[in-house]
């Protein structure tokens, strides 16, 4: 016996196992012949071909034999199906005998006879097979008998295939609003973390992207789409649809209130539509506090703004855990990560929002400078929601801030062989990779992200430094100047472009950062470096206290924001409000960063003029920040900390700054 493997039948399978003797007979050519009209049909094999004639492989493949073949793909008529699958039996003796056999059963399909040798359906089959060959014979009274009771049950055919087809459709829509609903509400969760991946994120889209999922045409359609939608869907599945929508209807309101005062949106109609749409759902179950309009009750507000972590979570007693997200949310765009934390502690993670539940989680450590638990909710994110984009962009840079940048490279390589087109993951793993002095790779990323936004003047930026460490003088000359010449596209271009001219051209930098501004509202990677080149390089500290007054407005827990005013404020003397800022620090639960212990050593330094028993506090301070790795190269030049330089313990630290400083340089 022989032949090739897949084209094999059951029985041939069983005597080269040599489990069964016998002899070629006609029936093992018709299965060949079936194993070819299956895979034209259907493009693949019937059943598990083995990959060689070992036991376990043939075993496999005998076992596969034992189930009909299935047809997918709707080629081919009822009766030819019929044919093949009678070719394709596992015993010998449902087998057509000879290839005459077959043959007639072929030719008779092709006539609409019904088959003589392989049993087929009557009314998938026969019947059809009878009204093609006499169609006129319908206008009888006897054939529009039979007529009516074919078409009568074809009717019922159809009308539960297309119910089941409509139940598939609506269940398709909602797999699209969870798609959408974790990846908008992320846009929400790390806006400051990933603003160029995000920046097509707008509520239009959102409500386009929305229609569109619903499968409404226009705009006035939606509200009837989702009634249709929900109607096909079962109560459970229904529920989590009315909590996608409510996401998303809350994330349409934070990109609205952002967005303000950029005037009227071309897309109006679409979004009103969809806020109809989210406003026509029944109260959420158990919300009382914060729903799909992202508002927050006036009477709980201000316990949610500023109370203690005991006050936040009753405040949110008797909500559910969609709404808890929302909160929490609202918290951390309000520069709150500590309360966005107590109302996570306080919620059972939400199964349909387990990605976006722990994506909070992580941008709350992460703003906290907790950047190892930041890691490890991003991973958990990560576990139910592999693509998720924000919460693998999210861990790469938790793990660059916490110095694994092995792990952090692994990460925006991964993100980038999953979305290629995002500009900003190619950008950051050249950032890691140069934190590597792996320049020329840095290069080549940079060069890709350039490819996909050639206008990126903070990625131009960042290559010609590059390309100046790597001696390439007029390659990143001529980033340099593109850079300049031509008007920024996002926020990060603007603010990269303005501190790349706070050395020679600060007022020119200072325009930069008021234009970003008006375009993207007080930001706080705006309005911190506008504060520090009105105080550093323009002597202004009035304006930029006035600047970082506006920041804490915003954001009143921005560490950097809240130290840099203090430093301001013990330069002119005003010590009460230097220590108020202070003491704010200290207060809160937030790991402050060494950066961040330095201006607190500089407020202390400056308040020992009047107070010299702050001095010691001042030393202190600063040894934790030396030691932390910051401060070492601008100790010596520093003029806030004139009143301490002289004290012992000041030069033993500057000793030691410079000693770490060589270790370093000799890594």
């Amino acid at each position: 016996m022989g032949g090739t493997l897949p084209y094999l039948s059951c029985e041939q399978l069983r005597q080269l196992l040599g489990k069964t003797p016998g002899a070629a007979r006609p029936e093992f050519d018709v299965h060949s012949l079936g194993v070819i009209m299956f895979e034209i049909l259907e493009g693949r094999l019937p059943f598990r071909a083995p990959a060689s004639t070992a036991v376990e492989e043939l075993e496999a493949s005998i076992a596969s034999h034992a189930s009909p073949p299935v047809f997918t793909s709707g080629v081919g008529s009822t009766g030819l199906r019929t044919i093949v699958a009678a070719c394709l039996s596992p015993g010998v003796a449902q087998i057509y005998p000879t290839a005459a056999e077959l043959l007639a059963d072929l030719e008779r399909e092709a006539a609409s006879l019904p088959l003589l040798h392989a049993s087929e359906s009557f009314w998938k089959g026969t019947v059809p097979k009878f009204v093609r060959r006499y169609p006129r014979a319908i206008s009888s009274g006897v054939v529009c008998t039979i007529s009516a009771l074919i078409i009568g049950g074809l009717m019922m055919g159809l009308v539960s295939s297309r119910e089941k087809n409509e139940r598939l459709r609506a269940m398709e829509a909602l797999e699209e609003l969870r798609f959408l609903s974790d990846y908008a509400f992320s846009t929400v969760a790390v806006p400051d973390l990933a603003v160029d991946a995000f920046q097509s994120v707008t509520s239009e889209s959102i409500a386009l992207q929305c229609m569109k999922a619903l499968g409404a045409e226009t705009p006035d359609e939606m509200l009837d789409s989702w009634d249709w939608m929900s109607g096909k869907l079962d109560l459970e599945n229904r529920r989590e649809a009315e909590d996608r929508l409510r996401a998303l209807g809350f994330v349409v309101e934070q990109l609205e209130q952002k967005s303000a005062d950029s005037g009227p949106s071309s897309e109006k109609d679409v979004v009103d539509s969809f806020r109809r749409t989210v406003s026509s759902l029944a109260p959420s179950r158990s919300s009382t506090t914060v729903g799909g309009s992202g508002e927050v009750p006036r009477e709980k507000a201000r316990a949610l703004e500023v109370g203690s972590h005991a006050q936040i979570v009753a405040a949110l007693e008797g909500t559910g855990p969609v709404d808890r997200l929302f909160a929490a949310s609202l918290m951390l765009t309000r520069g709150r990560p500590d309360a966005a934390m107590a109302i996570l502690d306080a919620t059972s993670v939400p199964g349909a929002f387990w990605s976006v539940y722990w994506v909070i989680r992580g941008r709350s450590h992460f703003d906290m400078q907790q950047y190892r638990e930041a890691i490890a909710a991003f991973s958990s994110a990560l576990s139910s929601s592999e693509q998720s984009v924000a919460a693998r962009y999210s861990r790469g840079l938790a793990l660059m801030y916490d110095g694994q940048l092995l792990n952090a490279e692994q990460d925006f390589s991964k993100l980038i062989e999953n979305n290629p087109q995002l500009p900003e993951a190619w950008a950051q793993r050249a950032m890691v990779r140069q934190s590597l002095r792996k320049y020329d790779d840095a290069v080549a990323d940079l060069d890709e992200a350039l490819k996909l936004r050639p206008d990126g003047s903070r990625l131009r930026l960042m290559r010609g430094r590059l390309l100046t460490t790597l001696k390439k003088e007029q390659q990143a000359e001529a980033d340099f100047s593109y850079a300049m010449q031509h008007q920024p596209t996002t926020a990060l271009d603007w603010i990269s472009r303005a501190i790349s001219l706070f050395d020679r051209k600060p007022e020119d930098g200072l325009r930069d950062l008021q234009q970003a501004e008006k375009l993207y509202g007080p930001n706080p990677l705006i309005l911190q470096p506008m504060a520090h080149v009105l105080s550093e390089r323009l002597n202004r500290p009035d304006e930029s206290i006035q600047v970082l007054d506006r920041l804490l407005g915003s954001s009143p827990r921005y560490q950097k924001a809240l130290s840099g005013r203090a430093v301001l404020h013990a330069r002119a003397g005003r010590w009460e409000l230097a220590q108020q800022d202070v003491d704010t620090l200290l207060a809160m639960p937030e790991r402050r960063g060494n950066d961040i212990n330095y201006q607190i050593a500089c407020v202390y330094a400056l308040m020992s003029q009047k107070h010299p028993e702050l001095a010691q506090e001042a030393i202190s301070w600063l040894a934790r920040a030396v030691a932390g790795g910051y401060g070492r190269d601008i100790i010596d030049t520093d003029t806030d900390l004139q009143p301490i330089r002289g004290m012992q313990d000041f030069q033993m630290i500057r000793r030691t700054a410079r000693i770490l400083s060589q270790q370093k340089d000799q890594r």
